[in-house]
């Protein structure tokens, strides 16, 4: 799981985005410098995370995260 937040941001916490860690010990974690809008301040940063994430986490089986098409729920 990757979770990103802000550091400054009153309702999701750097307290809540670590408490991943106690439930997902491979959890990604990653604060950033900045308050609750953290996409709108920082998308590029965001972008670049979740696209390593999905290239770090690429299982073979299911082929590239990245270009993958989704087709309906449950498939």
């Amino acid at each position: 799981m990757l979770v990103v937040c802000g550091k400054n941001d009153p309702l999701f916490t750097v307290e809540g985005a670590e408490a991943y860690q106690g439930d997902l010990a491979n959890a990604e974690i990653h604060i950033l410098d900045t308050g609750h809008f953290a996409l709108a301040e920082e998308g590029d940063c965001i972008g670049g995370l979740i696209k390593s994430f999905f290239l770090a986490n690429k299982d073979e089986q299911n082929g590239d995260p990245m270009t993958k098409e989704y087709g309906a729920a449950g498939e």
